[in-house]
């Protein structure tokens, strides 16, 4: 009986539109499944795209949200980092070999992205024992979009001592400790926000 219910060929770009309830989240992983594609949902608002996200999210593990927080920072000065995280990681996922569902709603979908390429181009890759002038990723941090702190605790967060460098990069559950000697990074390890 529920194969009947959704038996359905999704060719061609079909558009569906259908209430919010859990028929709905049900009737997309069908879709998602049975069609083992990646897929993008575009909702008419941010609620809507949170709800659906929050709904999926608790039973699959490839959902993503692509929120715009344009209102938030009319109302409020600062852009949430919550927010820019959430898009951080929609645009991470974008074409990766893994299927995925991706949301969005009206506003963020009709936003300029970045190409693809830019992003990874941006992507700051540091080891050990390598030679780096610490003004130039200072700069480099700034440039893409961290903010500076005297203490590192949120992420997208960056401070400077000396010659220690904290960032809490985006993808991170916790931020990392960059050492340097000179011009070469000594030491690269994570630390507990909280206790610094």
């Amino acid at each position: 009986m529920i194969n009947d219910l959704f038996n359905e060929k999704f060719e061609n770009n079909y558009k569906i539109s259908v209430t919010d309830n859990e028929i709905y989240n049900q009737f997309l992983m069908y879709m998602f499944f049975s069609l083992n594609k990646s897929l993008i949902i575009v909702t008419p608002t941010l609620n809507e795209a949170n709800k659906l996200y929050l709904n999926l999210n608790s039973v699959l593990k490839n959902v993503y949200i692509f929120p715009d927080d344009d209102y938030l920072t009319k109302k409020a000065i600062a852009v949430s980092p919550e927010l820019t995280l959430m898009r951080m990681k929609f645009l991470n996922n974008i074409n990766q070999k893994e299927n995925s569902i991706l949301i969005c709603h009206t506003n963020s979908f009709l936003k300029k992205l970045p190409l693809k390429t830019k992003l990874e181009s941006r992507k700051v890759k540091l080891s050990l024992n390598q030679e780096i002038d610490r003004d130039n990723l200072v700069s480099e941090l700034e440039e893409i979009g961290y903010k500076r702190e005297s203490l590192v605790t949120n992420t997208g967060e960056y401070s400077v001592r000396g010659f220690v460098i904290d960032v809490f990069p985006i993808f991170e559950n916790h931020p990392i400790r960059i050492e340097f000697f000179d011009t070469v990074i000594d030491e690269i390890k994570y630390f507990d926000e909280n206790t610094q």
